[in-house]
């Protein structure tokens, strides 16, 4: 079991350095930003959609703690090619077993900042601003 503890912290730590789809899309089609309030973290999300309504493109900038910004990396690595509706429907656990560690409820909100921007961009009729 330790060695997947390991695993785990090594993983979210690579993505700390190393983020995926870091950077903001220009031209986006749906952008959003979402913080948690009690520690600062901050992570704004933009989004391309194929002719289809599927993700073609992700982008994201933030600042905060490696289990926030690991989570946005991790969690907009796994996204391309899904709907605005798939988008809409992951769910809070969905992301911490993503990042694979055992986290109390004040990391779990850092995770999620990761979510609910995703999911502010991803709602219907959302556009990005000019």
């Amino acid at each position: 079991m330790q060695a997947a503890d390991d695993f785990a912290h090594e993983r979210v730590l690579d993505h700390v350095r190393h983020p995926r789809n870091s950077g903001l899309l220009q031209p986006a089609d749906a952008r959003a930003k979402s913080s948690n309030p009690l520690c600062g973290d901050w992570v704004e999300v933009s989004l391309r959609f194929d002719a289809a309504g599927r993700v073609e493109a992700v982008g994201f900038v933030g600042v905060g703690c490696s289990v926030s910004q690991a989570s946005a990396s991790i969690l907009f690595g796994a996204i391309a090619g899904k709907a605005r509706a798939d988008l809409q429907s992951i769910r809070e656990d969905e992301v911490i077993s993503m990042l694979g560690l055992e986290l109390n409820n004040n990391r779990k909100k850092c995770a999620y900042v990761a979510l609910q921007a995703l999911q502010e961009a991803a709602a219907p009729g959302r556009h990005a601003r000019p």
